[in-house]
C-alpha cells in the first residue's frame, strides 16, 4: 500500500510542476472569459496583441545597435528603454474600442475574483483613469497589469500586461518614462 501511494505521488509530480509553472496572465484570464461568451463580447470591440520574448530580444538588439530608427531617441531614453525591456518576458496589450464600460466591469470582476493574486500598486501620480496591479511570487513581482480608461467622452480601454521579473528599479524607470 505504501509503495502504491509513493508511485502515485511520483506520477503526479510532473503534472504539478507543469500546472504550477503555467499560471495564466491577466489578459489570458480575460480572453478566456471573453472567448467563452462570444455573444456578449464581440471580436469587433477589441484587439489583442502579444509581443513574444523573441521580438523583445530583437528590439533590445536594435537598441544596442545604432540603427537609423534609434538615432532619433536620445541615449538616455535608449538606456531607460533597454533597462525596462531587459526585465520583460512577455508583453500583451488588450485595446477595447467599443463598449469599454462592459470590459472595465469584467476587469474589475476578475481583479476581485483573484484578489489574493493581484494587488494594487499605489501610485498617487497616476490619476483616476489609470491603475497598476501586480502579481508576486515570494518577494518578486512577476506580472504587472496597467489599466488605462479613456478620458470622458471616449469609449476606449487599454490593458497592458507585462510578465517577467521586476524590482523597485523597474517601477522607478517606468514612472520616469510616463
Amino acid at each position: 500500500m505504501r509503495s502504491l501511494l509513493f508511485s502515485i505521488l511520483i506520477a503526479l509530480i510532473p503534472s504539478a510542476v507543469v500546472y504550477g509553472g503555467s499560471e495564466q496572465d491577466f489578459i489570458g484570464k480575460m480572453l478566456s472569459h471573453v472567448n467563452g461568451k462570444t455573444d456578449t463580447y464581440l471580436a469587433s470591440e477589441y484587439e489583442h496583441i502579444t509581443v513574444s520574448p523573441t521580438m523583445i530580444k530583437s528590439v533590445l538588439k536594435m537598441i544596442g545597435s545604432n540603427t537609423k530608427l534609434m538615432s532619433e531617441v536620445d541615449a538616455d531614453k535608449q538606456e531607460q528603454l533597454k533597462g525596462l525591456l531587459e526585465n520583460v518576458k512577455s508583453l500583451r496589450i488588450l485595446t477595447v474600442s467599443k463598449e469599454a464600460d462592459k470590459y472595465m466591469t469584467l476587469t474589475q470582476k476578475l481583479l476581485k475574483k483573484h484578489k489574493r493574486v493581484y494587488k494594487e500598486y499605489a501610485v498617487e501620480q497616476l490619476g483616476d483613469d489609470k491603475q497598476i496591479w501586480t502579481r508576486q511570487s515570494g518577494k518578486n513581482v512577476i506580472e504587472i497589469v496597467m489599466i488605462e480608461e479613456a478620458p470622458k467622452g471616449k469609449d476606449t480601454l487599454q490593458i497592458v500586461d507585462l510578465t517577467g521579473s521586476f524590482g523597485d528599479n523597474f517601477f522607478n524607470m517606468l514612472m520616469k518614462m510616463r
